[in-house]
């Protein structure tokens, strides 16, 4: 895991807790707009049913396909519904592909949405650099990297 401004990494339990602080501390409007895959583990996903609930936010679902592969222009076509935050895994931890978090960040950003990822499953697995990313916000959990419990 790398980056160059050490003072943005946050130490957190791990990914939920990452993942609920994002959550909390958006100023959510009702109306407000979070697009997540139909894919994503519990942990990106309950904390926005809750939001949805509580503070009258839009959840948004985007399809990915049985075989790991996402449509650009489905993404293209939700983004244009006015996102605010675009929260998807980086690694499956149900199947294990990855998604092209640069380039859906890329796409999000042009259309004015911040990006959370989900990198539990993928750092364990491959160089994370933050600054190469593209992303406003990643979660992992240290200990899936060999890290103490709570890291």
């Amino acid at each position: 895991v790398g980056t160059n401004a050490p003072e943005h990494v946050v130490f957190l339990r791990n990914a939920t807790e990452a993942i609920n602080l994002v959550a909390s501390g958006l100023d959510w409007k009702k109306g407000d707009r979070v697009l997540v895959s139909d894919q994503e583990h519990n942990s990106n996903l309950v904390v926005w049913q809750r939001l949805q609930r509580e503070r009258g936010i839009r959840l948004d679902i985007l399809p990915l396909s049985a075989d790991g592969s996402w449509d650009a222009e489905v993404l293209e076509r939700v983004l244009s519904r006015r996102i605010r935050l675009v929260s998807l895994f980086h690694t499956s931890n149900l199947d294990g592909r990855s998604l092209p978090i640069r380039e859906i960040a890329e796409r999000a950003h042009d259309r004015g949405a911040q990006t959370l990822f989900d990198g539990c499953q993928a750092a364990p697995h491959r160089p994370v650099n933050f600054d190469r990313l593209g992303t406003d916000f990643y979660a992992l959990s240290a200990h899936k990297m060999l890290g103490p419990t709570g890291t």
